[in-house]
């Protein structure tokens, strides 16, 4: 069965985005519009492959692809039709460190 799945770790990501937009603009509206976006930019992003930037440590490939829209990070795997996006970082965080990829992360 091929579409874009999010793992739990992934909507914990998103629910703590929507959070943070929520408590700057101060409307639950905006916070919901917000990760509405991201989600519409991962799921039509991550299945164009022009789109797609594979994500390389040390010379190796992960075996992740990224994508970024807004300050955020999306990782997924490609998996034929299938598209796991395990999380969804902000751009400025440890994200190496949260894949399990250098030093460990918050």
């Amino acid at each position: 069965m091929g579409g874009t799945r999010y793992s739990r770790a992934a909507v914990a990501d998103m629910h703590q985005l929507a959070e943070e937009v929520e408590l700057v603009s101060g409307n639950p509206q905006v916070a919901a519009e917000h990760v509405k976006a991201l989600m519409e930019w991962v799921d039509g992003s991550s299945r164009d492959p022009r789109a797609r930037t594979n994500l390389v440590f040390e010379g190796k490939p992960t075996g992740y692809s990224y994508i970024v829209h807004n300050g955020y990070v999306a990782f997924y795997r490609a998996d034929g039709d299938a598209i796991p996006v395990d999380r969804v970082l902000p751009l400025r965080s440890n994200f190496l460190g949260v894949l399990g990829f250098g030093t460990a992360a918050d």
